[in-house]
């Protein structure tokens, strides 16, 4: 008898396959929602689609799939860089300023956004030729991704912060019910780093970028770095370059490297390279961390939202899990972005121009020692300026997420803290100004010049990311699909040994009935 056909909303879909990974048996699945076991799979597969479109689209049974899907990825990757990051200041319609590609702003609005896909489209070429990018396929793009109307007025606006009491109440739940102290709460977020670059205003910067085959992504680092609440267990960074072996790594062994090393051709991170920092670096040494102090080994990792992310469900092992920050808030509470990866990159930039003034003093060529800023010599500053990146700075750095309950330990050593920092500023502006420049730098070039916050990310990184997403997505499947088959094989092979033990087991009663009596 033919099979009557089911039709299941995109959020029962994500529930069953949440269910599956929660540990319940396919066949348990397959039941509750009257569907057959190639039909999970499916979902299964399509995991991280249907979750993407689950937000705007939960009462629909049909997820359907855009002509474009590499243009709409790319675009949505290009808006939420510009706005995720901070590198765009919000306003209250929804507007965001490109200040980083005219001095005097523009917002980002739906034409903008339709030449951003036009450009996208021609380098995919991922739909039919005629591809218009009409108000019509915007206004649908927008709802996929849970835009908001994009208007050109208004006033500055820092986040989202309507979401943020549910994400409180959630996160206290969390801690409440594991029992969880401080010591066991963690944040971890990416920056870009230039390791070689200098403020425009420098003569040598000029020079550079004006020079025959520059390319700025070449010189470009992500690094990630994640402490816990107290600031008393900070990771090893994780630095991630565009090649697997750079010419600096020749004849060293990267086990000595004080980080970990990742590679990946857009130098951003991506999900396999996170699901792999996650389970081979961060649980262990979580782990390891709890058992020193006498603690579970129980722990909440907090994340934002970024595509490279995988899905909380998949970032699971035992009693450490992740809890996902709200949309549009990552500048407002996350610790990381609350001076914590600043003062990083801070500490970086000064070992970086004492390097640069030091050999000047003994009169060797500025760009020369700029060459000689590898990646090798990049990675050993990171990694001190990490280490030199004070516990109570961190610890200060979770006052917005733990407002109620944050009372500093110890006001002089907050005061010392910040004095330090101040301290640090004044001197790096006198020692960016020892260099030739075309004209004198200002703190507050300096203090862009150690944010990075005028870095320009480029169609062609862009659809590098969309490139190594789509790649990432296929290497999670394939690595699933082995996962399938391997417990399939050992399914039956648990079924041929209960099989023949069967057989045993009559053989034994045979023979135990009928002493003698010869089996066949």
């Amino acid at each position: 008898m033919k099979r009557a056909r089911t039709s299941t909303t995109i959020a029962k879909k994500v529930e069953a396959v949440e269910l599956l990974q929660s540990g319940e048996p396919l066949n348990s699945v397959t039941a509750i929602y009257h569907v057959d076991r190639s039909t999970v799979h499916k979902w299964k597969n399509n995991y991280q689609t249907l979750r993407m479109n689950l937000k705007n689209n939960s009462g629909k049974k049909k997820l359907r799939h855009s002509d474009y899907s590499k243009t709409c990825e790319a675009l949505s990757l290009w808006f939420y860089c510009m706005r995720e990051k901070g590198e765009l200041p919000f306003c209250a319609s929804g507007t965001i300023v490109l200040s980083i590609f005219s001095h005097v702003g523009m917002p980002i609005s739906g034409p903008l956004l339709r030449g951003k896909a036009l450009e996208f489209h021609k380098q995919f070429q991922d739909g039919p030729i005629n591809f218009t990018a009409s108000t019509g396929w915007l206004d649908k793009w927008k709802k996929r991704h849970g835009m908001r109307r994009l208007t050109v007025s208004g006033e500055s606006l820092s986040s989202n912060e309507e979401m943020l009491p549910e994400f409180l109440e959630s996160l206290q739940n969390i801690i409440e019910e594991d029992d969880l102290i401080l010591d066991q709460i963690y944040n971890a977020d990416e920056t870009g780093l230039n390791y070689r670059r200098l403020p425009n205003k420098t003569l040598v910067e000029k020079n550079r970028r004006s020079a025959p085959g520059f390319k700025v992504n070449k010189e470009r680092v992500s690094v990630l770095a994640c402490a816990n609440a107290t600031g008393l267990h900070k990771l090893p960074l994780f630095v991630i370059g565009k090649a697997q072996n750079p010419r600096a790594f020749k004849n060293v062994d990267k086990s000595s490297f004080p980080v970990k090393y990742g590679h990946q051709a857009s130098s951003w991170m991506s999900k396999v390279l996170f699901r792999d920092w996650f389970f081979s670096d961060f649980v262990p040494q979580v782990r390891d961390y709890l058992r020193r102090q006498g603690l579970p080994e129980k722990a909440l990792l907090i994340l934002d939202n970024a595509p490279v992310h995988p899905h909380a469900s998949e970032l699971v092992s035992g009693g450490i899990k992740v809890l996902y920050l709200p949309p549009n808030c990552t500048a407002t509470i996350q610790p990381m972005d609350q001076n914590i990866l600043e003062t990083m990159k801070r500490k970086y930039k000064s070992m970086f121009v004492q390097f640069l003034l030091q050999n000047l003093d003994n009169e060797q060529d500025l760009m020369e020692s700029i060459k000689k800023t590898n990646i090798l010599q990049a990675i050993l500053w990171l990694s001190e300026a990490w280490d030199n990146v004070q516990s109570g700075t961190i610890a200060r750095s979770w006052k917005g997420i733990f407002t109620e309950t944050y009372t500093p330990d110890d006001q002089e050593e907050i005061q010392q803290i910040e004095n330090d920092q101040t301290d640090e500023i004044s001197e790096l502006y006198e020692l960016m100004n020892l260099l030739p420049v075309t004209e004198p730098l200002t703190q507050d070039d300096v203090q862009q010049w150690c944010t990075d916050k005028s870095m320009e990310i480029s169609n062609g990184e862009i659809i590098q990311m969309v490139e190594d997403m789509y790649a990432d997505n296929e290497i999670l499947n394939l690595q699933e699909e082995a996962i399938r088959d391997e417990n399939l094989r050992l399914g039956m092979k648990k079924k041929d040994c209960m099989f023949l033990k069967m057989l045993s087991n009559l053989h034994t009663s045979k023979e135990n009935a009928n002493p003698g009596f010869p089996c066949s």
